[in-house]
Order: C-alpha cells, then sequence, then structure tokens
C-alpha cells in the first residue's frame, strides 16, 4: 500500500514524500516524487531513501539500487541513479471497448528486495515495487509559428478548382485548450459548395509492434455559410476542443493526480 506522508515545519507542510513498505515491513522506501521530467537535454535523477530492518538482513544485500552513496544511521541507506537518455517516456494505449488484457505501453517500477545474491528471485514478501514516471511537458513558451496548409480540388470534366486554406492560431496546444482553424474557401469552379466538416485526427504510431493507429478525437459539420456559389469566397473560423477520453493514449491513470 501506498502512502503519502507530510512532513511538518512548524505546522506547514514543507515536503510531501511517498512511502511503501514490504508486505512484511522489513524493507521500506521513500521517494520525494514519482514523476521525473525529461527536460530533453537531461533526465530528473530517481533518488530516495531505503530503511532495511537490519536483523532481517542476516549477512544479505539490498537490490535494486544502481548506487549507495553513504550510510545513514544504522538501517537507511540513501539512493540515487538516472534513466538512460533514449529511454522512452512513460505512455498507455487506451484500450477499446474490444479489447481484453494489459493495455500497451511503457511504465516504469522502483523496485527494491532483499537477497543473498542480484541473480535471486525477489520474493513477494521482502520486496517493494513502487510505479514511477517520466514525463516531458509542453514548453511553456508560445511559439509564434501558425500552421497553415494550402489545397485544391479539381473535377473531371469541369474547368476551375475550389481552393481551401486552413491556419491555425498556434502550433502547441494543451489538453483541453480549444483549438481555432481559420478557414478560407474560393471557389473558382462551377460547383457549389454546400457544406463544411472539420476534423482534428490523431496519428500514433507504436514502433515495438510496428503498427500505426488514426483516430478522429473531434469533429464538426455545418452548412452555415454555405452555399458558396461559383466564384465566391468566405472566410470562417472554427472551434474544436478534443478532450481526453476520445484520446488515443494517455499517462497510465493509476498515477494520474486527481
Amino acid at each position: 500500500m501506498l502512502e503519502l506522508l507530510g512532513l511538518f515545519v512548524f505546522g506547514t507542510v514543507a515536503l510531501k514524500v511517498f512511502k511503501k513498505s514490504s508486505p512484511n515491513g522489513k524493507l521500506t522506501v521513500y521517494l520525494g516524487k514519482r514523476d521525473f521530467v525529461d527536460h530533453l537535454g537531461k533526465i530528473d535523477p530517481i533518488d530516495g531513501v531505503v530503511v532495511v530492518d537490519t536483523d532481517y538482513l542476516q549477512g544479505r544485500k539490498v537490490f535494486g539500487l544502481e548506487k549507495l552513496i553513504k550510510k545513514l544511521g544504522a538501517n537507511a541507506y540513501p539512493f540515487f541513479f538516472e534513466l538512460p537518455a533514449t529511454s522512452p517516456t512513460s505512455v498507455t494505449l487506451q484500450p477499446g471497448t474490444l479489447d481484453s488484457g494489459k493495455p500497451l505501453g511503457v511504465e516504469y517500477d522502483l523496485k527494491t528486495w532483499i537477497a543473498e545474491s542480484k541473480e535471486e528471485k525477489p520474493h513477494r514478501r521482502s520486496s517493494v515495487s513502487m510505479a514511477i514516471r517520466k514525463v516531458q511537458y509542453a514548453p511553456v513558451e508560445k511559439g509564434s509559428r501558425q500552421p497553415s496548409a494550402i489545397v485544391s480540388k479539381g473535377f473531371a470534366l469541369a474547368t476551375g478548382k475550389i481552393n481551401l486554406e486552413v491556419t491555425l492560431d498556434k502550433d502547441i496546444y494543451y489538453h483541453g485548450e480549444r483549438i481555432t482553424a481559420n478557414v478560407r474557401v474560393s471557389n473558382n469552379s462551377r460547383k457549389t459548395v454546400k457544406c463544411f466538416k472539420v476534423g482534428i485526427i490523431q496519428h500514433c504510431e507504436v514502433t515495438v509492434v510496428n503498427a500505426q493507429f488514426s483516430r478522429e478525437v473531434a469533429s464538426l459539420q455545418t452548412k452555415e455559410g454555405c452555399p458558396i456559389t461559383p466564384g465566391a469566397s468566405l472566410n470562417k473560423q472554427f472551434f474544436l476542443t478534443p478532450v481526453a477520453g476520445e484520446l488515443f493514449f494517455f499517462l497510465p491513470q493509476r498515477d494520474l493526480p486527481a
């Protein structure tokens, strides 16, 4: 069972600590946080403290720590290690309604156990496993780039084309943020535009299984501003807001804050 402790200084919470003990209570691990950020240039190191019942060790060693820095007291040891720069971020593909089994994704567990040797299989009663995450955040600074695209559609046995230009107000959006699409239609054909359909498609490439997935996560259809007759044009804004429940993947639910 994972516990969240608070260290108090004069009645004020100064630090939150995550604590988890082995089922037999002989081994306890403390972590100051469970989210470790990949800043692209560097990754937050994983550090904490493991407390061991010295009578329970009986000459055995504590494994699962990449590096012991120094001994704190008779039975407390700080540890520190770093994830490889090429390690992927934590992510889980949301299973479909007909899918079964464990969701596909990347998860990290900090595992500590007591044994005679490193090769010995950990016993559940004398080991601690804590889920941690490697995460990335979008830049706080707003980008100045406004993505845009222009397409033209012609028609068989007819002259002229319909030109469509779409521009976004920015290139980075956060979960729950409204996306604004500025649309310009120039009808240089002999056809009439009768309605609009606007959608946001999420693409996901899973290299471990060599597969690609796509899903429409937000869409709308409207006749507002139509018809656009031959020779006419229209400038219009559309607003779409994808929600987390419609997205293909997200960080593991068990580790997300409420």
